[in-house]
C-alpha cells in the first residue's frame, strides 16, 4: 500500500530545505562587503560635520531666528531713548522683543559653532580610538602567541615528566586568559569602529583604513591661567549667559508688557539677579574645567616619559635575549615573552598619546566637551 503519510512528510522536508537553501542564498547575495576606505582625520570630519543631524538642526536655527528677528524689527517704529518713547509700553515691549529675537539669534550662530566644536572633537576621540584599539590587538595577538608557546612548551614537559600537572595547568589557564583577552579587545576594536562609522555615515560593518598618525608633542603654553582667559573669551556658553544677564538688567529698567504679561518690577529684578548669578556660575564652571585639562595634560605628559622609559627597557631586554637567542642561551619563549611585554608598552604608550592629543584639543575648546 502507498504510504501518503510518509510522502507527506517527505515533501514537507524538501519544502524547508528548499526554503532554508533559498534564504541562504539570498543572504549571501544580499550580503555587504564591508569597504575599507582610506580616511585622514581631516576628511573623517568634514564628514560627520556634514553627516550630523544636529548640526544641520543648528544651522536650519538660524534661518529660523533670523525670521523672527526681521518680524520683530518690522514692528519697531521708535527705538526708546532718554527723550524719546521710555515708559510707552508700545514702543518699549517693541524694541525689547526685538532684542530678545536679535540674541536668540546671535544665540543661534553660536549654538551652530558649539555644535560643529563637538563633532570635530568627537570625531578626533574616535578616530583615534579604532587607532588605540588596533595597537591593543597587536598586543593581544602577542600575548596569545607567547601564551600558546610556554602551553605547547608545558604539554611537552608534562609528558616527559619534567613539568608537573599543577604548572601544566597554569599554563592553560595563562593561554585561555591570553584568548579571553585577545576576544575582548577585537570585540573593543568592533565597536570602536561602529561608533566612527555611524559618525561619519559610512555602514556599521565597514572597516575604513585611517592614515592619520598621532605625533606626541608636549603642551607649550604661557600658563594656565593665560590659557583660562583665552577660554573664557572665546567661549560660547559663557557668552550667551553674560548677553542674557545684560538683557535681563536692561528688562529690569523698562516697563515692557501689560495686562496678564506684565512682569512686576520686583520680579523683573529678581529675574536679573538670577541671570548675573547664572553667568557668574558658567565662568566658574569653564574657569574649574579648563585648569582641570591642564593639569589632565601635565599628568599624561609624566606618564608618556615614564611609558618612553619602560619601552626603552623593553627594547633593550629584546635585543639582549635575541643575542642570547642567537647563542644558544635563551629560548624561543622567552625571545616571544620579551617581544609580548615590548607591544604592550608600546601599546599603553600609544594610548597616552592619543589621549595626549585629544586633551590638548579640548583645552583649546573646553565647552565643546
Amino acid at each position: 500500500m502507498f504510504n501518503f503519510r510518509k510522502l507527506r512528510w517527505q515533501l514537507l522536508v524538501m519544502f524547508i530545505t528548499v526554503c532554508v537553501y533559498t534564504g541562504l542564498t539570498v543572504s549571501v547575495a544580499t550580503a555587504k562587503e564591508p569597504a575599507t576606505p582610506e580616511m585622514t582625520l581631516n576628511q573623517a570630519i568634514s564628514l560627520a560635520l556634514t553627516n550630523s543631524n544636529a548640526v544641520k538642526k543648528a544651522d536650519n536655527a538660524i534661518e529660523i531666528t533670523q525670521a523672527s528677528k526681521d518680524n520683530a524689527t518690522s514692528n519697531v517704529t521708535t527705538i526708546p531713548t532718554s527723550s524719546l518713547g521710555v515708559g510707552n509700553i508700545e514702543v518699549e515691549s517693541a524694541y525689547t522683543n526685538l532684542l530678545n529675537a536679535d540674541l536668540n539669534y546671535q544665540v543661534s550662530k553660536k549654538s551652530l559653532t558649539t555644535q560643529q566644536d563637538a563633532i570635530f572633537l568627537s570625531t578626533c576621540n574616535k578616530y583615534w580610538a579604532i587607532l588605540i584599539n588596533l595597537e591593543k590587538v597587536k598586543s593581544a595577538e602577542s600575548g596569545l602567541e607567547n601564551a600558546r608557546l610556554q602551553l605547547q612548551n608545558a604539554r611537552s614537559g608534562y609528558q616527559i615528566g619534567t613539568i608537573s600537572q599543577v604548572t601544566l595547568q597554569a599554563s592553560e589557564t595563562q593561554y585561555q586568559t591570553a584568548n579571553v583577552t585577545l576576544l575582548g579587545v577585537q570585540n573593543s576594536l568592533v565597536k570602536a569602529y561602529t561608533a566612527f562609522n555611524q559618525l561619519v555615515g559610512l555602514w556599521p560593518e565597514d572597516r575604513p583604513v585611517l592614515t592619520d598618525k598621532v605625533v606626541y608633542q608636549p603642551l607649550e603654553v604661557a600658563s594656565v591661567d593665560i590659557e583660562v582667559n583665552k577660554a573664557l573669551d572665546a567661549s560660547p556658553t559663557v557668552w550667551q549667559a553674560e548677553e542674557n544677564a545684560k538683557m535681563q538688567e536692561y528688562i529690569a529698567t523698562r516697563t515692557p508688557g501689560t495686562g496678564s504679561s506684565y512682569t512686576p518690577y520686583i520680579a523683573r529684578l529678581a529675574q536679573a539677579d538670577q541671570a548675573r548669578l547664572d553667568a557668574d556660575s558658567a565662568q566658574k564652571a569653564l574657569d574649574q574645567s579648563t585648569r582641570t585639562i591642564y593639569y589632565n595634560i601635565i599628568d599624561l605628559e609624566n606618564s608618556i616619559a615614564q611609558a618612553q622609559t619602560g619601552i626603552k627597557t623593553a627594547e633593550d631586554n629584546l635585543r639582549v635575549k635575541k643575542l642570547m637567542f642567537d647563542i644558544g642561551m635563551a629560548t624561543t619563549v622567552e625571545v616571544k615573552t620579551c617581544e609580548k611585554l615590548l607591544a604592550d608598552a608600546q601599546s599603553g604608550l600609544f594610548e597616552l598619546v592619543c589621549n595626549h592629543a585629544y586633551m590638548e584639543l579640548t583645552l583649546q575648546k573646553p565647552w565643546a566637551v
